[in-house]
């Protein structure tokens, strides 16, 4: 037999208290989300470290030929940023994530192309 005390300390514990406000559930980006950002960070070191590789940034000299190179890698890397954001965008119809692609892709570019100016120019 059970004790009254032991009924109402059971049934007490199982009710929950009420709360003011609804706990907050920060949304989760999905994988395939996470994997295009992954993408984008890879067009990002394409389109910055690899031609810096090519044609360290402190040489003061350098032929045509490998200017060329570094700057089609830059070209690929905005690329391969501006498809991230494209399709981030067509995911989850945000414009901000064609943003996301579009704005640093042009900036690169502006830097590859100031890059190229500036080797050659010395040359």
């Amino acid at each position: 037999m059970v004790h009254e005390s032991e009924a109402t300390s059971r049934q007490a514990s199982s009710h929950t208290p009420e709360r003011a406000m609804a706990p907050i559930r920060w949304p989760h980006p999905g994988g395939a989300t996470l994997g295009l950002v992954g993408v984008w960070v890879v067009g990002m070191l394409v389109a910055v470290f690899v031609p810096a590789v090519v044609v360290p940034p402190t040489s003061t000299q350098a032929e045509t030929g490998p200017v060329l190179v570094a700057f089609g890698f830059t070209l690929v890397g905005a690329a391969i940023m501006v498809a991230a954001g494209w399709l981030l965008h067509r995911r989850h119809d945000e414009p901000l994530a064609w943003a996301f692609g579009v704005v640093p892709g042009l900036t690169v570019v502006i830097g590859g192309i100031i890059m190229v100016a500036t080797k050659l120019a010395v040359s």
